[in-house]
């Protein structure tokens, strides 16, 4: 078969129609990655065109089996929280109550008030349940909540500053109050600036530190909850000395180990709040415990 010469107006316009730039030794430039959104598959060679889908970023948990997995992450921030312990610890029995534990960053904390009515040795912790008692004792005592059994079910019992201290211990054996520095540790973990750690009332505000600790159950609303790491605080009340009982709800307050002059550093997570709050208070108030593991 005999070959056709295309005139040089043809050979143009069928270059026009495929769409690529051409030389007359049959270069083709354009892009040629085929990772681009512009990958030319026509082309013979690279004119440093080629363009990427920009990809955002969205740090989070990316492990679906932990506690607080993010769908939408796309980048393990190392926030992953889970049931259990890293030692492998799933529960602590402790005076008759089988405790659940959850895993936040390095620590490992109960996910459930202290109920314990007995120090680590056996002895047991006073219960000064009737005012006169409570306002006049100097040592450890536990009371609950309006002594009702509804509350010791949903909120555990309320602990004295003394038992709090008491050289007996209060948690089980690998197990301690948690220090300011332990309550740091974990805001920190959930976004607290550092700069913010030693201020006293309401800390991590943007972060909503408070938020992400408040658990969903007995609260008057879930605003700003998330309980995105499973440590599941709830609004037990208190005991104010000489005040009585502040009834639950809207808020929780938990003892800290740190006392300097009889003053107590303790912590207040309140209905709302997005802020978690470092308060001073005295031995004669009544408040929540949890244990960390040493």
């Amino acid at each position: 078969m005999d070959s056709i010469a295309l005139p040089t107006a043809a050979l143009g316009l069928l270059l026009l129609i495929t769409g690529c730039d051409t030389t007359d030794s049959g270069v083709y430039t354009g892009c040629t990655d085929y990772a681009a959104v512009n990958y030319d598959p026509e082309a013979n060679e690279d004119d440093g065109s080629c363009e990427y889908e920009i990809i955002e970023v969205v740090p989070g948990c990316t492990d679906s089996g932990a506690l607080n997995f993010d769908a939408e992450a796309n980048e393990d921030d190392g926030s992953c929280a889970y049931n259990g312990c890293q030692d492998g610890t799933e529960s602590v029995l402790w005076d008759a109550h089988d405790y659940g534990v959850v895993q936040i960053g390095g620590q490992c904390w109960f996910s459930e008030n202290l109920r314990s009515t007995h120090y680590r040795n056996g002895d047991d912790i006073a219960h000064l349940q009737a005012s006169e008692d409570w306002s006049s004792t100097e040592t450890g005592g536990y009371c609950v909540l309006q002594d009702e059994d509804i509350y010791f079910e949903s909120f555990g019992c309320l602990y004295n500053g003394h038992a709090v201290i008491d050289e007996r211990g209060v948690c089980p054996s690998g197990w301690h109050v948690p220090t300011d520095a332990d309550w740091g540790e974990l805001e920190v973990y959930l976004g607290m600036p550092e700069s913010e750690l030693l201020a006293v009332g309401n800390r991590g505000v943007e972060a909503n530190v408070a938020g992400h600790l408040r658990g969903f159950a007995h609260w008057q609303n879930d605003l700003n909850t998330t309980d995105s790491v499973g440590f599941s605080a709830l609004p037990g009340g208190y005991r104010g000395d000489p005040t009585g009982f502040i009834e639950p709800d809207y808020l929780g307050v938990w003892w800290t180990s740190d006392v300097q002059d009889d003053i107590f550093i303790t912590r207040r997570n309140q209905v709302e709040d997005t802020g978690i709050g470092r308060m001073l208070s005295t031995p004669g108030s009544g408040y929540s415990l949890r244990c960390v593991q040493d």
